[in-house]
């Protein structure tokens, strides 16, 4: 029996490879077709679509690769978050290295537009204000994108006075007339103005006028709003209290519907509305200086006229 199975064994051996390769060519030749996209058929070729491509859902997969795909998109946040982290980092160390230089870097240049600003980078304006910086005409610009990085210096902190206004600074909201001048180191409540405690003495005259205070100190007297020396009136003309009362007039108006209040000039109520001056809208200067009509519309001369006359009831026209 040993020898009939040894007979046998010596027998296929020289045929083995031949049905290996046999029993693989069928296989390889259905994937070569399959990859093409054609399979065969009796009577000729059928057109297959390619195998999907597409990507499977987290059902579809296995355990293991659906466990490894959650494993990758987990390492791949991590990633993101740390490289966030960094960036952050990095900022906030970049800001506190200029804080600590005295200010924050920027780019503020001068120039007439932002495009000039942007594009010369010629005057630097560090803290943002073109006074005394930039030329006439021409504004102080930030954010500019070519020009090189300065440190701004850092805010200043408002000086210290105490909460006390001095005599000659400017006060919100109010003012002093001069009318009645206070005693030496009284206090102007209203205005917030406290006066020096050896700043002036007054002397009134016998025609009602009050003589302005003579100030002992020489260098203070410059911060009063008056000569010395000068008479003080103890009230003032209506004709010099400084009121302006403008009204403005469009020539227009008198186009309106009739139930929309057309106007003329003549129809301006001057002493009802106490106007000081009057605005008319519009007129022309031609090349002479002479005012003509505005558009060439000779209807506006006879407005003129009209406007003018105005003046007879006390405005002034402009």
């Amino acid at each position: 029996m040993n020898d009939s199975v040894y007979h046998r064994a010596r027998i296929l051996a020289s045929i083995f490879p031949w049905l290996i390769f046999s029993s693989i060519l069928p296989i390889s030749s259905v994937s070569a077709e399959e990859a093409a996209g054609t399979t065969a058929a009796v009577g000729g070729h059928e057109l297959f679509p390619p195998p999907s491509r597409r990507r499977l859902s987290r059902d579809e997969m296995s355990p293991a690769a659906n466990l490894d795909a959650r494993w990758r998109r987990r390492r791949n946040k991590d990633h993101r978050h740390k490289r966030r982290r960094l960036r952050d980092d990095r900022r906030n160390s970049r800001h506190r290295r200029e804080q600590a230089g005295g200010g924050t870097k920027v780019q503020r240049y001068c120039g007439k537009t932002w495009v000039e600003a942007n594009s010369s980078c010629l005057r630097p304006c560090p803290d943002g204000i073109s006074e005394g910086v930039c030329d006439f005409g021409e504004m102080c610009f930030s954010d500019l994108t070519s020009c090189p990085s300065m440190i701004a210096p850092p805010p200043q902190p408002p000086p210290d006075g105490g909460g006390v206004v001095g005599l000659g600074e400017a006060v919100p909201g109010g003012y002093y007339d001069g009318g009645a001048f206070p005693s030496p180191g009284s206090s102007l409540a209203n205005e917030g103005i406290v006066l020096p405690a050896a700043a002036t003495t007054t002397t009134a005259t016998t025609d009602g006028l009050i003589e302005a205070p003579a100030v002992a100190d020489v260098a203070s007297s410059s911060l009063l709003p008056f000569q010395v020396g000068t008479m003080i009136p103890p009230d003032c003309p209506s004709s010099t209290t400084n009121v302006v009362n403008v009204g403005y007039y469009q020539s227009w108006a008198k186009y309106r519907n009739p139930n929309c209040n057309p106007q003329r000039p003549s129809d301006v109520p001057v002493s009802d509305f106490g106007y000081t001056h009057l605005i008319y809208s519009f007129a022309d200067i031609s090349p002479e200086g002479e005012i003509r009509p505005y558009g060439g519309v000779l209807d506006e001369i006879a407005l003129y006229e009209e406007f003018n006359a105005l003046k007879e009831t006390g405005g002034e026209e402009g």
